[in-house]
């Protein structure tokens, strides 16, 4: 799993807002177990993108989308065109290399 760090103004810390899980051919964003979300959305997917025959599948909320392989190229460089644009985003890896001792419990409160 990676986690994405966001901060929508330049200056404002850096916040944990989603993760990715990677998975077969798609890649699903997750909103995070941040305090700032409502309890209800940790966890919950937020929009997911699938290689499928001939281009993408993308959904986002309730939104779906196929896009065959040239309008997912503009759809890149839409993206990166805003030069205004101040959101700042970081995707971390992390992982765990030993937990000890197992079954404390205390896992579930780190996170």
């Amino acid at each position: 799993m990676k986690q994405v760090y966001v901060s929508n103004n330049l200056g404002d810390p850096l916040e944990h807002d989603y993760d990715l899980r990677y998975e077969d051919n798609k890649i699903v964003c997750l909103f995070s177990y941040n305090s700032d979300w409502t309890e209800h959305l940790n966890g919950k997917k937020a929009g997911l993108i699938k290689e499928v025959e001939e281009g993408y599948l993308i959904e986002i909320g309730t939104q779906k989308m196929r896009l065959d392989y040239g309008d997912m190229q503009i759809l890149k460089i839409l993206l990166l065109a805003d030069t205004n644009d101040v959101d700042y985003f970081e995707i971390r890896e992390s992982k765990t290399i030993k937990t000890w001792p197992k079954g404390t419990g205390i896992e579930e409160s780190l996170r």
